[in-house]
């Protein structure tokens, strides 16, 4: 994010570095606000509400241009990520059943590959591509979350039927 706003949206160095604290800042108080939110509104709602928001924080983060909207574009981008990891912890946790020590174990796993390899990736990609190019890396991910749930979605459905 820090060059994004320095390159793309064309804040001084300094002002791109602590910008970029909008999305930790979201991601604190997206955090905090799940836990209210999930006693009046579904999980699921919830997940999806999640990444409709965190598109949407993309879109403007990404599109605008403008260095105000494209920092309040970064911060609805945190907000709307906030609650995907406990939530995804969630459905693993009540999808594995007795399991549930492999669940989470498995889930750590790949949050630790993700925070591992994600950055290697986009910089890989930026180098390609440019860097403003290589964000769109971001919607494929919401696209395969959206992807995930509806096949988990699906496999309910059909245990349900079974």
């Amino acid at each position: 994010a820090p060059e994004f706003l320095e390159r793309v949206a064309g804040l001084p160095r300094a002002t791109a570095a602590g910008a970029t604290a909008a999305f930790s800042l979201a991601m604190l108080l997206g955090r905090i606000a799940t836990g209210a939110l999930l006693r009046h509104v579904a999980a699921r709602h919830l997940f999806l509400t999640a990444l409709l928001l965190a598109t949407l924080g993309f879109a403007v983060y990404w599109g605008s241009g403008q260095p105000l909207a494209t920092v309040l574009g970064l911060f609805l981008l945190g907000l709307g990520v906030a609650p995907l990891y406990p939530l995804s912890l969630g459905f693993a946790m009540g999808t594995a059943g007795p399991h549930g020590d492999a669940a989470s174990a498995r889930v750590m796993l790949a949050v630790g590959l993700a925070i591992l390899l994600t950055p290697a990736l986009l910089g890989t990609l930026a180098d390609a591509a440019g860097l403003h190019l290589a964000h769109l890396l971001l919607p494929g991910l919401v696209a395969a979350a959206l992807l995930a749930l509806g096949v988990a979605r699906a496999l309910e459905r059909r245990s349900v039927r079974g």
